[in-house]
């Protein structure tokens, strides 16, 4: 756990400008590790290096009841499943432009691996391929990579093409997440370069592996 929190803390260090990594070498480091995730135990200890706090109570609450479900656009679709998400609750201003809203995404059914194509489109924050793991389809690197996308449009800043992202510390506000499956380490490096790009943003996270509120 130290090595990876300490690749990430190099990789993606607290200073501008915001590192362009390759996604092939990130890969390859990545799967160096020889795991693709940290389990139930060890993933809030990578957190607690990394020093991604637990949400207040106030949050959790909102998630038993599953508060963001009033909202149309965020229930599963198709071939997702119901009981494996990510929602994060989302309170950012850039500049005189608020951002509040609830943001859900939700695993496939499918156990396949997402993978890394040469074709795939460019992400604001690096993903990259995991045995057993599903890539940029995972739940826990979804909500984030859109919840970036947003902060980025905020305020006329469209002009943030993926893949080109800059550290952006006009950016105010929190970034309140759960998840119901083990993120993988991907999805956690996901997690610490959002802390890097939008520095005055506090971005919490809690691991709730299973169904919330039952």
């Amino acid at each position: 756990l130290a090595e990876i929190a300490a690749y990430l803390r190099r990789t993606w260090p607290p200073s501008e400008p915001f590192p362009q990594v390759d996604r092939k070498e990130y890969e390859t480091q990545m799967q160096e590790f020889g795991m693709s995730e940290c389990g139930i135990v060890g993933t809030p200890l990578l957190l607690e290096r990394l020093d991604i706090e637990l949400p207040g109570a106030k949050f959790m609450q909102k998630c038993v009841t599953k508060a963001w479900e009033k909202d149309e656009e965020t229930k599963p679709q198709g071939e997702h499943n119901p009981e494996e998400y990510t929602a994060a609750h989302v309170n950012v201003t850039l500049g005189t432009e608020p951002l509040e809203a609830w943001v859900v995404h939700y695993n496939r059914n499918s156990n396949s691996p997402g993978g890394e194509k040469e074709g795939d489109e460019p992400t604001y924050l690096q993903v990259c391929a995991l045995p057993t793991r599903q890539g940029r389809h995972e739940s826990a690197f979804g909500a984030i990579e859109e919840i970036a996308k947003r902060i980025f449009e905020l305020g006329g800043a469209k002009s943030v093409a993926p893949g080109a992202a800059e550290v952006c510390p006009e950016a105010t506000g929190s970034v309140q997440m759960v998840t119901t499956v083990v993120p993988c380490i991907t999805s956690i490096g996901a997690w610490w370069q959002f802390k890097i790009l939008f520095p005055n943003v506090t971005f919490e996270c809690a691991e709730q592996v299973g169904t919330i509120g039952y």
